[in-house]
């Protein structure tokens, strides 16, 4: 049995399936928000509110001489340094501190109203057949986790751990 964190492991069953058994953190799986194939680019996207405006020549209020070739060459060097480089460092910043948040928040709000933790156990080559248990506490999960790597481990099929409330087998589903 090979232990990765406190709350997940990895073991094989007497027929040499390896089961992962782990504690699911949010009832639900994070998606990437990012551009996929199935998404609009934004050239493709519908009319914004604001298409509307024109910006006109930005650069018109500069002089024909090379100060003003200058200056605007770095006018546009430092913004396009800041859109690549402190605007995306500052958004995953803060995107950082919310999601840290959010955890934090989440963690305290069910230890506090004893919501159940869900745990998962499922065969690494096929995520489609997994077993889910709810278990209220934080040490009782850490428990239940280590119990039914041992279970799976002996050969159980469905392992049965009294303080946790099988929800999901692959029959329900």
């Amino acid at each position: 049995m090979d232990t990765g964190s406190v709350k997940s492991v990895i073991t094989s069953n007497p027929e040499g399936i390896s089961w992962r058994v782990e504690v699911r953190w949010l009832p639900w799986s994070p998606r990437w928000r990012g551009v996929t194939p199935g998404r609009k680019k934004k050239d493709e996207r519908d009319p914004r509110w604001y298409d509307w405006l024109d910006w006109g020549d930005p650069l018109a209020f500069f002089d024909d001489g090379l100060g003003g070739f200058v200056t605007a060459l770095t006018v546009v060097v430092l913004i396009v340094v800041a859109i690549l480089f402190v605007l995306p460092a500052f958004l995953f910043v803060v995107e950082l501190v919310i999601v840290a948040l959010v955890v934090i928040l989440g963690v305290m709000l069910r230890v506090l109203f004893r919501r159940p933790w869900l745990i998962d156990a499922f065969p690494v080559q096929d995520r489609a057949r997994h077993l889910t248990w709810k278990v209220v506490g934080l040490a009782e999960s850490k428990r239940a986790v280590e119990q039914i790597a041992r279970q799976l481990a002996a050969g159980v099929e469905i392992p049965n751990v009294p303080a946790a409330e099988l929800v999901k087998h692959p029959s329900s589903t």
